[in-house]
């Protein structure tokens, strides 16, 4: 009897320790099947990205701080402007003796006033202001300004050699009065050969800025030998408004011609560049973000 009961007894033991048993699995599996932090039940709000924070006008103009200064103050930078203008009367000189249209008179076509006027105090104005420079200054109070050293000496030497000086510009002049005030700001400089029919502006707002109909009407009377120039935009090869990209091909298209009857002043301030990149825009925000893209995205 005592047996039986003994049996009866690990049987229920058993019985319960099988369901203990049982209770603990599914325990455990309820555990490692619970939701994570990674799942649905745990997933946080979706929120809307804070907006980027606005910048100034100020902010977006400050960045141009130091290609200014250093047009300003550095050497290096003279030293580059003699550079240019020495390099263009070796071509000057050299074009005597390699004529290439002996009935042709020679000349020489450049940028006024990025090739000649050294334009960064009113870009160092600009910045204390905290204002962007846009490139409408350009013909403001231009006779107070300091001329690219090296500049007079080249334009003197060309014209005591009997060159003739064609000045290109996209300054509108519509009247009579507007361009004679323009001559007599380049008189004021001291600058040769400052007469109307040497003056290759727009004549009105509505032309193009693009110079090429302008230097083909030169090149029609003249074997120009020479275009000096800021920008890419200032040289025959017809890169008025074309994309960086385009420019920069051209350019190396063209290699032979640089230092040669392609000569240069570095201007890293100026507004030409950017815009060929498409980081002009007026809204100081546009600019910046587009500046970013454009250091991976050339």
């Amino acid at each position: 009897m005592k047996l039986m009961e003994d049996r009866k007894y690990l049987r229920t033991l058993a019985w319960w320790g099988v369901v203990a048993l049982i209770a603990i699995l599914l325990v455990i599996r309820a555990k490692t099947q619970a939701p994570t932090p990674q799942t649905d039940a745990y997933k946080p709000l979706e929120t809307t990205p804070a907006p980027a924070p606005a910048i100034s006008e100020r902010e977006v103009a400050d960045q141009s701080l130091t290609a200014v200064l250093w047009v300003r103050t550095s050497a290096e930078y003279r030293a580059l402007c003699h550079q240019a203008y020495n390099a263009a009367l070796e071509r000057i000189r050299w074009a005597f003796v390699s004529r290439r249209r002996e009935d042709s008179p020679l000349a020489i076509v450049v940028d006024c006033p990025g090739a000649i006027l050294d334009r960064s105090r009113a870009m160092a104005d600009r910045l204390r202001e905290g204002k962007l420079f846009d490139g409408t200054e350009d013909w403001d109070n231009l006779a107070s300004e300091d001329l690219l050293p090296g500049a007079l000496d080249l334009l003197k030497a060309a014209d005591e050699l009997g060159v003739a000086i064609f000045y290109a510009t996209n300054r509108p002049l519509e009247t009579q009065e507007q361009t004679g005030e323009a001559l007599k700001e380049l008189q004021a400089l001291g600058l040769p050969q400052a007469v109307e029919d040497r003056l290759l502006a727009r004549a009105g707002g509505a032309e193009p800025l693009n110079k090429m109909p302008r230097f083909a009407k030169v090149a029609e009377e003249y074997d120009v030998v020479l275009y000096l120039g800021d920008s890419v935009d200032d040289l025959p090869l017809d890169l008025e408004g074309k994309p960086a990209a385009e420019c920069r091909r051209a350019v190396d298209r063209e290699s032979e011609r640089f230092g040669t009857s392609f000569i240069l002043i570095p201007n890293p301030a100026g507004i030409e560049w950017e815009r060929a990149l498409g980081t002009a825009s007026s809204s100081p925000a546009d600019r910046n973000r587009e500046r970013k893209d454009a250091l991976t995205n050339r």
